[in-house]
């Protein structure tokens, strides 16, 4: 099948089918071709196309990573390089991208997962992978999130930082994902009652399906247990 054909039907299938329904028929293409097209489904204004691929990615990197570890590893630092300013440009859906394969890569998340984690928390006086940018961050949260309901000890560890950092946070879509962690790792935290006034409801891509959560209903569920 001839690329531009490939792609299309790639579109095509993020676009019309159901995640995980499509992964049968998408693996029967070459991994690398798959990611190249995938990277260009992440820019879509179509948020169903946006994020099946971000979930195939998982799928993907996990066949290449079980077939030879070390290239995962160089797609992880793809990812990395892609989020630094020498890349030069601005890395949409990368930072989900990373949350969802390292969920699904066990030897990757264990390498990998702390560069993740770090793309949310501000460090003072000194060099970090603090993603500045507001709407890069929403999905900076919600990579971590999405790791955290797989591997809570792993994101434990960076715990008073990240509450320093999270406590900072004004955007409505990052309070809502930093809930979300705080949720998966089981924590109790003062700081969430500044939440529980806020009404807004929003419609987020969790658990692999769009979903709407209410911040003052999440943040009282910390209260109410």
């Amino acid at each position: 099948m001839a690329n531009k054909q490939l792609k299309k039907k790639i579109l095509k299938l993020l676009e019309e089918k159901q995640y995980p329904d499509f992964i049968p028929e998408l693996m029967k293409y070459s991994p690398k071709k798959i990611i190249s097209y995938l990277f260009s489904a992440l820019l879509s204004k179509n948020e169903t196309v946006k994020w099946n691929a971000v979930c195939v990615f998982g799928d993907v990197v996990k066949f290449i990573s079980d077939n030879n570890l070390n290239d995962g590893r160089i797609f992880i630092r793809r990812l990395i390089w892609m989020l630094s300013d020498e890349s030069g440009g601005i890395p949409w859906g990368v930072p989900e991208v990373m949350g969802e394969v390292l969920s699904k890569v066990d030897k990757l998340a264990s390498e990998y997962g702390s560069l993740l984690i770090n793309q949310i928390i501000e460090y003072e006086g000194r060099a970090d992978l603090f993603v500045e940018y507001d709407l890069l961050r929403r999905g900076a949260y919600w990579g971590v999130a999405r790791f955290s309901s797989v591997y809570p000890n792993e994101v434990k560890k960076f715990l008073p930082d990240l509450l320093i950092s999270f406590a900072k946070e004004k955007d409505l879509y990052i309070i809502l994902y930093g809930l979300l962690i705080l949720k998966n790792l089981n924590v109790r935290w003062n700081g969430i009652k500044r939440f529980i006034h806020i009404k807004d409801c929003l419609s987020i891509f969790w658990d692999y399906k769009f979903n709407k959560f209410c911040i003052n209903e999440l943040a009282n569920s910390f209260i109410l247990n």
